[in-house]
């Protein structure tokens, strides 16, 4: 009995010690501030929006209709498929004609996914970026869409020439890789502003007839352009450089060119700078018949001082 009684006030101090414990829970419900209910409300709404309305399929049509309603350009493709978790167009099979791009034949992509990036400030618009793959390089380009204006932007990308033949043609048969920063400007459709940057370290013009003359291979390696357009009718080439110091031709050359908007390779050129050859390369057979055209220069430091004009 003695042992029960010393039992009885250790077990109403636990009983107690528990209702103190329980009574300091609080069951009321959390206290939500204005800018929450009225997230969790907009966010209702917008699921429910989505589930009863067909937007995936008004979507569709007008993305559709835009591609291939293009004024001048009719774009064609095998599928297309919206998906609103990270919001993004997927186009399988792009086919661009070559008119479109001024290339001698077709552009076709394999895929191309567009992305919706949110609300774009300058101009004030929605920020959208195309993603791409084209051999084994990803090319991405962000655009930003405005009422009156459109910017198309690319962060320095690297790409190999063997990629950009199959886009466009080249004059001149081109190996290596290279990394373009761009930026282009439309106000009301029309082009207001433009540069582009171009960076190479492992340029090489392989064996190849340019003109009429015969040229064996040749390892510049290291390439720069930096060009500006001043107005529809100038393209200002800041800065062009060709070849390093182990490079059987060193270039550096700036000025102005006249574009042809109908055929680029026509257009007009007025570039000033300076031009180096190796005596290896000016003593070979091939290249014997530009000792007659270097000789009207003057040479400073090994360097013949030149002035292009014409095409």
């Amino acid at each position: 009995m003695q042992k029960m009684k010393a039992l009885v006030p250790i077990m109403n101090k636990s009983s107690e010690q528990n209702k103190n414990e329980v009574e300091l829970i609080d069951y009321t419900f959390p206290q939500m501030k204005r800018y929450h209910w009225s997230i969790l409300i907009i966010g209702c709404f917008v699921i429910g929006f989505l589930l009863y309305f067909p937007l995936g399929t008004k979507l569709h049509d007008l993305i559709s209709s835009s591609i291939t309603q293009i004024p001048g350009c009719q774009l064609s493709y095998n599928s297309l498929k919206i998906e609103f978790f990270l919001p993004k167009v997927i186009i399988e099979d792009l086919s661009i004609p070559a008119h479109c791009a001024k290339s001698s034949e077709d552009i076709f992509l394999k895929s191309a996914t567009v992305y919706f990036n949110g609300p774009s400030f300058s101009p004030i618009g929605i920020s959208t970026s195309l993603e791409t793959q084209i051999g084994k390089d990803i090319i991405e380009i962000n655009q930003s869409l405005g009422p009156t204006s459109q910017i198309f932007k690319i962060d320095d990308k690297k790409i190999s020439f063997k990629s950009i033949k199959s886009l466009v043609p080249l004059p001149v048969d081109l190996s290596g890789d290279i990394t373009i920063g761009a930026f282009i400007q439309l106000v009301k459709g029309q082009l207001d502003e433009a540069s582009i940057k171009i960076k190479s370290q492992n340029l090489v013009i392989p064996s190849q007839t340019i003109q009429i003359l015969l040229i064996p291979q040749l390892i510049l390696n290291d390439f720069s352009l930096k060009a500006e357009q001043l107005n529809p009718k100038q393209i200002k080439i800041q800065e062009l450089i060709i070849g390093d110091t182990s490079s059987p031709l060193r270039a550096k050359f700036d000025g102005i060119i006249y574009p042809n908007q109908n055929n680029f390779l026509a257009s007009q050129i007025d570039l000033k700078g300076e031009f180096a050859i190796s005596d290896k390369l000016l003593q070979s057979d091939n290249f014997s018949i530009l000792k007659f055209f270097l000789n009207q220069y003057n040479q400073r430091d090994g360097f013949y001082q030149v002035k292009l004009t014409g095409t």
